[in-house]
């Protein structure tokens, strides 16, 4: 389809523009200004810039026709200016190859959206990174008085709509696979490279994090490839006994770095060998969580030493450990307790934490149990009845 243009806020690679050097880009981006001050004199000076990125359009695209511009005048300033517009096809240093004529003159005496027509060119067969630049030319109506103005940048009305035809981009693609090989603290990760699509090379990866959290992705070491087909990588330093969510992620080069990601999949890592030494009763994690509290009197400030509750509930065969803090006063800053329940046997993970909660007690069902502020839990701990 022919492709429509937007006068960016960026500012381009390539400079030479008297008031501006900026990048036209492919989608609409938040509104921005240009603020515009012109030399004094009735003559016309060297213009400023919007240029695509490289390659943009491809070199068989360009395509007998005129190109409108769009220029919206958000502040007229002294009202004492006057633009015109053109366009050129340069190469990726930006080296002019060819220019249209250029359109009619308007003033910018008033605010509001101008549309320039740039008559009708014949453009050639471009080259391999040849872009589009449209020059936009700017003079003041007095012989020794500036213009000044501002123009907006980024939406609708500062459109370049032209007869060049895009081709849809054909972007690499990558499906992910099954995680197989998995240990207590690693597993090896696949995918399948789907396509290369309009690149030569790109470069792939994967991202893991434990499942449904917010945490930060781990990605394992980039890859470089050149031809489709599978790939698999180990991804290690995990939790035991913790379910992880992957993706395969593809990285390739097109007016910057971009990337195309495969769905989502999961695993659960396996449980580690547990001796005697393991196994934690009630009471010993009751005192575990008195030491956290303990540790951490700066957000938490006990008043009441009796503040850790455990039972067994006998209806869902549930240990219920509760810890509240009755003297807690500030509550627009700290929080009340919380307490967590998990079935008879059921096991914490290393490296787990547990979340501090609003209501005591109140009942968590997600497979992550947080510490109180940051603190992990280092060994291995099986509920069991005292």
């Amino acid at each position: 389809m022919s492709a429509i243009f937007y006068l960016g806020s960026t500012n381009s690679d390539l400079t030479g523009g008297r008031e501006f050097s900026k990048y036209l880009e492919e989608n609409t981006e938040t509104a921005g200004t240009i603020d515009l001050t012109i030399p004094s004199g009735t003559a016309y000076g060297d213009p400023s810039y919007a240029f695509t990125r490289e390659s943009i359009p491809l070199n068989d695209n360009w395509e007998t026709g005129s190109i409108t511009v769009k220029v919206n005048i958000t502040d007229a300033g002294n009202a004492r200016g006057f633009m015109k517009v053109s366009a050129s096809r340069i190469n990726s240093t930006g080296t002019v190859q060819e220019t249209s004529a250029e359109s009619g003159e308007q003033a910018l005496d008033i605010t509001g959206v101008l549309t320039f027509s740039i008559p009708s060119m014949t453009w050639t067969s471009g080259n391999v990174g040849d872009r589009l630049r449209i020059n936009y030319y700017f003079r003041s109506n007095h012989h020794n008085q500036p213009a000044s103005g501002t123009i907006e940048t980024g939406t609708t009305n500062t459109a370049v709509e032209t007869p060049i035809v895009i081709d849809p981009f054909d972007a690499p693609s990558v499906i992910t696979q099954a995680a197989d090989n998995i240990q207590e603290t690693s597993a090896r990760l696949n995918m399948n490279v789907e396509s290369l699509g309009a690149v030569d090379t790109a470069d792939v990866f994967f991202e893991y994090r434990v499942r449904d959290s917010s945490d930060v992705w781990s990605a394992t070491t980039k890859t470089q490839v050149t031809a489709v087909g599978s790939h698999n990588d180990t991804a290690s330093g995990l939790l035991e006994h913790v379910e992880y969510e992957f993706k395969a992620v593809i990285e390739y080069e097109r007016s910057g770095t971009q990337r195309e990601e495969g769905s989502l999949l999961y695993f659960t890592t396996n449980k580690g060998a547990k001796s005697d030494s393991d196994m934690c009763t009630i009471s010993s994690i009751e005192t575990h969580i008195s030491t956290l509290i303990a540790a951490n009197d700066t957000i938490i400030t006990m008043l009441d030493t009796s503040y850790v509750t455990s039972g067994i509930s006998s209806a869902t065969d549930t240990i219920v450990l509760t810890v509240i803090d009755e003297g807690v006063q500030d509550t627009a800053d700290l929080l009340v307790g919380y307490s967590i329940e998990r079935s008879v046997g059921t096991e914490f993970a290393p490296g787990e934490e547990w979340d501090v909660i609003a209501e005591v007690p109140a009942k968590m069902d997600y497979p992550r149990v947080p510490t109180l502020s940051g603190e992990t839990i280092d060994e291995h701990i099986l509920l069991t009845t005292d």
